[in-house]
């Protein structure tokens, strides 16, 4: 680093100088022209030249990547920019120093003295030359050491290469590619390629951003702006210009590569690893090589941590020299903390030096703290923004055929009207546009739309919902419903196919009161009523952009009118899981059961969306992988879901006699999910005929298809069934081939069985191995339990393995916690064994005005479940979020609600809380707070409430918390006593830090502080005055310290502008003491005020007054009542005009005085002086 530093500060030395001769040769040259020495042209090349290699020096030299040694020779006593420095200061010299600093305009009279200056220049042609050739040949020492170390990294580059490069065949080389690849972003960047609209973006290409990253001066850039601002669009268009850069700079030696990503919320996932699994595909792609990293995470299989990603992306970058990322919408990663992360490594972690990247998202305050760190930020909302909406604009004007029978001045009319209303978002106008298209050039409709246009993107998706007719709400209704359902499915890249589209919305409707069957409803009918809403593309249909979805899933539409086109997920789910279910059962019951033996139903790899019928049947057993939870919770859902793997429907036989026509696919993955075969029929169930008990076939089909022991169906089957009577079922099974379970072949048959009888002891061992516990029957094998180590020709495993095995899933217990320092406060957590939601339980006396326990370690990020009481017996929840050391801000949660059991009752108010979807998990962070007081009675959830008086902090190991089932753990329990080794940490109590160091801090700064200035004018003794204010300073570093200790414990230090600034006051008062003993010294020696007096004295009132107002900022902070605020404010003004006025009184009365004693002629100039 020192080298380094070395380096620059030399270079800049003979950079400056560079520059002084640079502007003297072209004075020279400018005012003498044709009549200017030779010498001077040739100096202005040579040293323009050496200025040009001394500047790349630098930039190389700060971005750290020359070596030590290459450094200490450069700037070595003798190396060859102290030569350069030398040879430049000598030449310098020869210079007139007035030339030195000329400016641009050449007068008359800088004209005479260049031709003065030019008549003796022959005589110094000599040491020119000289000189020209000293600093000719230190440059080509610069050059030839940068050229050095150039060709000692393409060295290494072509050494990474050999050493990552893996001897596969072509065809291994795609195997890798096709396991690395998750998620595939072109198509999506071939459709936003489709909507650019030519000489829009250009703004960009023209910004120094752009350069300075193209250059690799700059390593992170970050696009943000406002939904439907186009961000996608740009991000296109921007791929393609870096395709191009990288073509034109790339040489063999010096190899240029892009790579892109676009994250996508119909993806619904976290895009952090699929984002660098893509990108180390592409790279790999480009270089034709598969590293070694790479090759050995494929041989392991599995899925790559991202660590493992970061390292095998590592390595296939020393293939290059230079390598650009572009990274679309990070904000609808779901989650995005952990691509945040990536990010930020990407760009600071130093093995990713040759690494730049481009980040496009929308303006969240998460977002921004983690790129504002790492990136130059790229506002969207420009003026550039706005002429890219006008071209758009007028593009459409001109090709939408609607509008070309418009007067030419009306279309000029609607395009200034929208391109100035737009205020930055591409899609807002190209709704209006959509909207206005309707009204056929009706020159007054259109003026009045003009007129009146919508402010945001939400009222104008109002308008368009309220515009469709009330007899066409069911059909558009259930039309967004099913395009919901679909895409939380993963339909093809389009969309959904608009023929399986409509047949859903056919099947959902027709069962209902409005049936409008009588009505033909199409692909056209349904774009002319959705209009802008909707995009269709190549027969298939998708939201229009992300926004329309935001919209149709937000509260807001909930409450209003427009309520029958919501998404919320209940109600789509028992909509279309319904349907499919119905339709599913239809299908394998009709058309799979009559097919002959060994005859299979060939399918192709789209027949999953392309065939309405099958595409029931798969995604059918999809729904109950994804939607086990909900379809648990709702009995219509549940009832449908039985009846589809009643053994009368044979759903699993039918399943076995589908087959793709193509080796692999979605159909065999999901197959594999549930533990079907790759090769062979694994299970083919032939269910006794006389089985009047549907609950033991139920049983093994939901352990074939849900694939997890504890999932919420089987949860939920096992608490209502009666498990000994299902186990002594017996059930006729055929078994063929091998079962495959999570990559691994288990051996459960050899021999196929043409017809056998499984009592309970063999289901018990069919439920163990479908559990994959091939290992647990292996440890049994040598004990009692188990008699026979033939598992298929002579099961025999008692009847309490079995109820063992249920014991294991339904043995748990919710986590507890009580406040250490009363255990009054007492918490609870429960976690189902099969869902990520989780219950929460707070339990207060009713002495406490409010009780509130939040996530994480500190306020800041944290949400936090706030309970009080509501006046009526009941309990109201306030769902928040915390921003610091403010009072946490209401934010509606719709996934947490009180549920059965809370309320207020014998003193004690309590609260049982079901957070859905809360995918916390593992050992958590957690925070509580309390305040004491009298009720609160007020249901509203977002009203305020006064400052904590206690706090607490722990940690939840939630594994030790899991119980089993759905159903809400604490309604038929009470125990509130902590939990032996669930919960960690803890021992907080009431907290008067904030209190204490508030009023020390007020004592200092509005009495301490001020009584102390005031008492050296009033009794004239310095001795009692410097010990006043020593007594406030002693104060105010204990109420500094008190504050610290508060702010660390909330998480504010440094994090609050309060903290922020009451820090400098303090650090800026420890000049003051040394002002005043400056001050008291030079009154001795000169018996009045100088000027270090006058600087002690305001100095420290300015500092004075900045506290008293810090302190303030302070209550504001600390949420104080507004009665404190006030009165502090009054006591502030108060003080501080008292102050003011004693000072100006005492400038007044001196005044006064020097007037009277000049005024006298008995003084002499001496005493009046004195």
């Amino acid at each position: 680093m020192a080298e380094a530093l070395g380096v620059v500060a030399s270079a800049i030395a003979v950079i400056q100088i560079s520059k002084e001769i640079i502007s003297a040769c072209k004075f020279y040259i400018e005012a003498l022209r044709s009549d200017a020495p030779t010498s001077l042209r040739i100096i202005l090349i040579e040293v323009s030249a050496l200025k040009s290699v001394l500047e790349n020096l630098e930039f190389i030299s700060k971005c750290e990547t020359l070596t030590a040694t290459l450094q200490n020779r450069l700037v070595a006593s003798d190396g060859p920019i102290e030569g350069c420095r030398a040879a430049m200061t000598a030449l310098e010299k020869l210079f007139p120093k007035r030339s030195l600093q000329s400016g641009q305009n050449t007068s008359k009279r800088q004209k005479v003295q260049a031709t003065f200056a030019t008549l003796a220049w022959p005589l110094k042609q000599g040491q020119v030359q000289d000189l020209l050739q000293q600093i000719s040949r230190h440059k080509a020492g610069i050059q030839l050491a940068l050229t050095t170390e150039v060709t000692k990294d393409i060295k290494d580059i072509k050494a990474a290469s050999q050493e990552i490069r893996s001897i596969l065949t072509e065809g291994q080389r795609h195997r890798v590619y096709n396991w690395l690849t998750s998620t595939d972003p072109s198509p999506i960047h071939n459709r936003s390629r489709k909507l650019y609209e030519d000489g829009t973006g250009s703004w960009m290409l023209r910004s120094q951003h752009w350069t300075g990253w193209l250059a690799s001066s700059t390593r992170c850039l970050w696009v943000h702006g406002i939904p439907g601002s186009g961000k996608t669009i740009l991000a296109s268009w921007l791929i393609e210009n870096v395709q191009g850069h990288c073509k034109r700079v790339s040489t063999r030696k010096s190899p240029y590569v892009s790579a892109y990503y676009y994250c996508y919320f119909g993806h619904h996932q976290d895009e952090s690893a699929p984002f660098l699994r893509s990108v180390i595909t592409q790279l790999s792609r480009q270089a034709d090589v598969i590293s070694t990293l790479t090759h050995d995470l494929y041989r392991r299989g599995g899925e790559p941590s991202t660590p493992e990603l970061l390292d095998a992306l590592e390595q296939i970058l020393r293939v290059f020299s230079s390598v650009y990322i572009v990274i679309d919408a990070v904000d609808e990663s779901n989650p995005r903390d952990d691509l945040l992360d990536v990010i930020q490594t990407l760009v600071t972690d130093k093995r990713f030096t040759n690494f730049h990247i481009l980040v496009t998202s929308r303006e969240y305050i998460d977002i921004e703290r983690a790129m504002e760190k790492v990136s130059v930020s790229v506002p969207m909302s420009n003026e550039l923004v706005e002429q890219d909406i006008r071209l758009h604009v007028q593009s459409i004007l001109r090709s939408n055929l609607k509008f070309r029978c418009w007067p030419k001045d009306l279309l000029i009319e609607v395009e200034d009207a929208i391109s100035t209303k737009a205020k930055g978002m591409f899609r807002w106008a190209v709704c209006q546009l959509h909207e206005l298209q309707r009204l056929k050039g009706d020159r007054e409709a259109v003026s009045k739309a003009l007129e009146r246009l919508p402010k945001d993107l939400d009222e104008t998706y109002d308008r368009v919902f309220l515009r469709i007719p009330r007899e066409d709400w069911q059909f558009v209704s259930h039309a967004f419903q099913w395009l919901w359902f679909y895409g939380q499915l993963g339909p093809p890249d389009n969309g959904t196919p608009s023929v399986l589209l409509l047949d859903a919305i056919k099947s959902s409707t027709w069962r209902t009161e409005n049936d409008n069957s009588h009505v033909l409803y199409n692909s056209e009918r349904l774009r002319e009523l959705c209009g802008c809403l909707i995009s269709s593309l190549e027969d298939s249909i998708s939201f229009a952009h992300y926004t329309v979805k935001e919209y149709l899933d937000s509260d807001r539409i909930c409450q209003g009118p427009l309520f029958p086109f919501s998404t919320e997920k209940n109600k789509v789910l028992s909509t279309c899981l319904d349907v499919l279910f119905l339709q599913a059962q239809t299908y394998t019951s009709q058309d799979l059961k009559d097919l002959e033996a060994g005859a299979y139903l060939q399918l192709n790899e789209m027949d999953p969306w392309s065939n309405p019928n099958f595409h029931s049947v798969y995604y059918a057993m999809e729904s109950l992988l994804v939607w086990g939870e909900e379809i648990s919770e709702s009995d219509d859902l549940y009832a449908r879901m039985k009846s589809l793997l009643h053994p009368s429907t044979q759903y699993l036989t039918g399943l076995n006699k589908l087959r793709y026509n193509e080796e692999g696919g979605k159909w065999i993955l999901l197959l594999s999910k549930i533990g079907f075969s790759r090769d062979k029929n694994s299970w083919t169930v032939d269910w006794n005929e006389h089985l009047t008990d549907s609950d033991a076939s139920l049983l093994l089909s939901l352990l074939l298809t849900t694939d997890n022991p504890k999932s919420p169906l089987l949860s939920r089957f096992i608490n209502e069934a009666h498990i000994e009577a299902v186990l002594s079922n017996r059930i006729h099974l055929k078994i063929e081939g091998y079962f495959y379970r999570r990559g691994q072949w288990n051996y459960l048959c050899k021999q196929n069985i043409a017809a056998g009888t499984y009592d309970k002891s063999s289901l018990a061992v069919l439920i163990l191995t479908a559990q994959a516990a091939a290992q647990t029957l292996k440890r049994m094998a040598s004990t009692a339990i188990v008699r026979s180590k033939s598992y298929c020709s002579r099961p025999h495993i008692v009847f309490a393995l079995a109820l063992a095995f249920f014991a294991t899933i339904g043995h748990a217990s919710p986590a507890s916690y009580c406040d250490a320092s009363s255990s009054k406060v007492c918490y609870g957590w429960a976690v189902p064994s099969s869902s990520s939601s989780l219950y929460v339980r707070l339990e207060a006396p009713t002495s406490y005005q409010w009780v509130a326990l939040g996530t994480g370690s500190r306020m800041s990020g944290s949400t936090m479940l706030v309970i009080y009481q509501d006046g009526s017996g009941n309990i109201t929840l306030s769902t928040r979020k915390g921003y610091g050391h403010d009072m946490p801000t209401y934010q509606a949660m719709s996934g947490i609600k009180l549920v059965e059991g809370s309320g207020v009752s014998n003193g004690t108010m309590v609260a049982n809380i079901y957070w859905k979807d809360a995918s916390i998990s593992g050992t958590a962070s957690w925070i509580s707070a309390w305040k004491k007081g009298s009720s609160m009675d007020t249901s509203d959830a977002s009203s305020d409430f006064a400052e904590h008086d206690g706090t607490d902090s722990f940690s939840v190991d939630l594994s030790k918390a899991t119980v089993s089932g759905t159903s809400n753990p604490f309604l038929n329990s009470s125990n509130t006593s902590p939990s032996d080794n669930a919960v960690s940490g803890g021992g907080g109590g009431e907290d008067h830090t904030g209190s204490a160091h508030g009023v020390i801090m007020a004592v200092v700064f509005l009495v301490g502080f001020p009584i102390g200035s005031v008492l050296m004018p009033l009794l004239g003794k310095w001795l009692i005055h410097a010990s006043w204010q020593i007594i406030a300073f002693v104060g105010m570093w204990i109420g500094f310290g008190i504050g610290k200790i508060a702010a660390d414990r909330d998480g504010d230090w440094f994090h609050e502008p309060h903290v922020v600034l009451g820090t400098i006051v303090c650090v800026l008062m420890i000049v003051q003491p040394v002002l005043g003993w400056m001050h008291h010294r030079n009154y001795v020696k000169y018996q009045r005020r100088t000027t270090i007096s006058y600087g002690h004295i305001w100095y420290g009132r300015g500092i004075m007054i900045v506290g008293i107002i810090n302190g303030g900022i302070g209550l504001q902070l600390s949420s104080a009542s507004t009665g404190l605020i006030v009165g502090y404010s009054i006591v502030g003004i108060l003080v501080s005009a008292i102050y003011a006025a004693g000072a100006v009184r005492k400038m007044v009365q001196m005044n006064r005085k020097e007037h009277e004693l000049l005024s006298d002629p008995s003084n002499s100039a001496l005493e009046l002086r004195a």
